[in-house]
């Protein structure tokens, strides 16, 4: 059995255990064995929207057959390592490499992928829906140390839940882990604004508008008062909410929202510029200097 069948066998979605199982029937005989589990690294906290490096080192003590090769992927956690996918041109992996010439085996023993290819050959897998909507990159691949180094864009609604994986051939019947680190994302916190009239119809009676600059202003009617500013507040450890009016503190709460009533007449002195704040005490989002979101209106009438 050749290491083009193994990086070639199905292995898209089974569990680990039930592949096991299946090795023999559906890899032709190919044993699949993961014959090590990886050294799971703890979880990467990333800033919604940055990146996040990922190396993917060559571990030459598990390369008994000496074929150099190593992928790495990014995947859902709970699926076991999805370096391969059914007979096709492409592996499943984001990257798969040939990092030195086989020293013990014939140039046919490489993956079908970067058969033929001189080392150090480098295959990024363009078609996975990470790498097309620019979610992963791919910084380098060195043979002189062993390395494929991944970023990875923290996109909270396509990589929740999702870890970096790298995995290497181990012989030519198998593959071993090497190192899996999850991608946990830390998002900023949200505040929003808004005016709510306790007027009917409120509609008619008061209109908001964006300046040259892209600043929101509210414009009072006749009528539209009283009324009450609405401060929410969305952040992981929610520390407070907290309404400003001209830069001087109005009110604060530990809740997620705050509500400052406004009336019921209008007067001058309710004209000026108010800001909404949400503040997390998260230790990462704080090291960042992004643990506090803000939403910001000029009141005039």
């Amino acid at each position: 059995m050749s290491a083009e069948t193994t990086w070639l066998c199905s292995r898209q979605s089974l569990p680990l255990l039930l592949l096991l199982s299946l090795a023999v029937s559906s890899c032709l005989g190919a044993s699949l064995s993961p014959t090590g589990s990886g050294a799971v690294s703890e979880p990467a906290d990333v800033l919604e929207g940055d990146w996040i490096k990922f190396d993917c080192p060559y571990d030459q003590g598990l390369d008994k057959s000496k074929l150099h090769e190593l992928g790495a992927s990014v995947q859902d956690c709970q699926q076991p390592l999805e370096l391969l996918q059914d007979p096709g041109l492409f592996t499943r992996a984001l990257v798969a490499a040939v990092l030195g010439k086989v020293s013990a085996l014939s140039d046919s023993m490489n993956s079908g992928v970067l058969k033929g290819r001189q080392p150090p050959a480098l295959q990024v897998n363009s078609q996975h829906p990470l790498v097309r909507d620019g979610l992963v990159e791919v910084d380098e691949a060195r043979s002189s140390v062993g390395l494929i180094r991944l970023r990875v864009r923290a996109v909270t609604n396509r990589t929740g839940g999702l870890c970096a994986v790298c995995g290497q051939t181990v012989s030519s019947f198998g593959y071993s882990m090497v190192k899996k680190t999850a991608l946990r994302i830390r998002k900023p916190p949200v505040a929003s604004l808004s005016f709510v009239s306790l007027r009917s119809p409120a509609a008619a009676l008061h209109s908001e508008t964006r300046d040259a600059a892209g600043a929101r202003r509210l414009e009072l009617q006749s009528g539209a008062l009283p009324g009450w500013l609405h401060c929410d507040g969305v952040a992981e450890q929610l520390t407070a909410v907290r309404l400003f009016k001209d830069d001087k503190l109005l009110n604060e709460t530990p809740d997620s929202r705050l509500q400052q009533s406004l009336g019921p007449d209008f007067s001058e002195q309710l004209i000026g510029s108010y800001r909404c704040e949400a503040v997390s005490s998260q230790p990462f989002l704080m090291e960042k200097g992004k643990n506090i979101g803000f939403d910001s209106l000029y009141l005039l009438g």
